[in-house]
């Protein structure tokens, strides 16, 4: 007996249903599922609190680690529901008790108070980044409350925070922020200033893109790093990641610092271009916090005035100032290593 139509377009719609829903599980991770603001009030509380167990934290931070990764792949719904969620929480009046006594570091810590460590939380965002624009603080709480991860609740976080921000940092102090086992550029130091120096450059290398709309750049380049080239090569991360205005370059690993730049993995992307970097006297000023534009701008005007207060060294004006990155957007703004750099020369005597 053969079967009827009907059983046989059932059969059909079952399969392709089932495979779409296997090909789906492949291609791209499913996002978390969305939080109700009594569970997003509960999942705050744990984060800032003292006493909550370390596993309990890294659960709802990978959560919410996920759910940045699905931004990162075109799907930021649910981040943004999360934090927009969260930052109504934060944003609830607060009594004139609760201000008081989250202004008393003494006090705060021995007060498990809900209402104080909300306030706390919120100055550690202030201190983060105080742009008030909505993605802005999305991705502000977000950074400040994966810091928590390993602290005995926000109180500690904020200590610690206002201690880093209040004092100016030295290069041994920002050479502490940079990533462990990521290759970066060889350079000697030829003269220290107080907050900038001169350094001599060995030659390296970069991958590089003038595609930098949005995070376009970033995933366009770390792309090519991982695997999106002809020859499928995974290669290891490097910092900083350098920019320009109207480029960013990622640090190709140093076995192509030197010699032919085409034993390279061959872009996929035509945007991608592998560009060699020679030897070269930079000028280098150093700061921590969020790398805005606005705050790369000034750090660039610092930096040009101190070249010109001093007679040894004179900038290339050809060239283009850049801005360096050292950490990755979700670290602490006050264990970051920025800097801004121009080429200069030695001055004719």
């Amino acid at each position: 007996m053969s079967p009827s139509p009907l059983t046989i377009v059932l059969v059909l719609v079952f399969s392709i249903i089932l495979l779409a829903g296997q090909t789906q599980g492949l291609s791209s991770p499913t996002r978390p599922p969305a939080s109700t603001p009594a569970d997003v009030r509960s999942e705050l509380r744990a984060l800032i609190a003292r006493r909550t167990q370390l596993s309990e934290k890294e659960a709802i931070l990978d959560r919410l680690s996920e759910l940045r990764r699905a931004r990162g792949r075109g799907d930021a719904e649910g981040f943004n529901a999360f934090t927009d969620l969260c930052l109504e929480v934060l944003d609830e009046e607060r009594g004139p008790v609760s201000t008081c006594i989250s202004k008393l570091p003494i006090v705060r810590r021995a007060v498990p108070s809900f209402r104080v460590n909300l306030l706390l939380l919120r100055r550690v965002m202030e201190l983060t980044d105080a742009s008030v624009d909505q993605q802005t603080r999305r991705n502000t709480l977000a950074v400040s409350l994966a810091q928590l991860k390993n602290r005995r609740g926000v109180s500690n976080l904020l200590s610690e925070a206002e201690r880093r921000t209040r004092n100016a940092a030295s290069m041994d102090e920002m050479l502490s922020r940079t990533p462990e086992g990521l290759e970066t550029p060889d350079y000697r130091v030829v003269q220290r200033y107080k907050d900038w120096e001169i350094r001599e450059y060995d030659e390296f290398s970069v991958c590089s893109t003038t595609n930098v709309q949005g995070f376009t750049g970033f995933q366009t380049l770390a792309g090519y790093i991982f695997g999106n080239n002809k020859e499928e090569e995974k290669m290891a991360m490097t910092t900083p990641v350098f920019m320009t205005d109207k480029k960013m370059c990622f640090v190709m690993p140093s076995d192509y610092w030197k010699g032919d730049l085409n034993s390279a993995p061959t872009p996929v992307d035509s945007s991608v271009v592998k560009e060699a970097v020679e030897k070269r006297l930079v000028a280098v000023l150093w700061y921590g916090g969020v790398t805005t534009k606005t705050e790369t701008a000034r750090r660039k005007v610092e930096l040009r005035e101190r070249i010109a207060g001093q007679d040894d060294y004179v900038l290339e004006e050809a060239e283009d100032l850049l801005a360096a990155s050292y950490n990755d957007p979700f670290t602490a703004p006050w264990k970051r290593r920025n800097e801004v750099l121009a080429v200069v020369r030695r001055a004719a005597k």
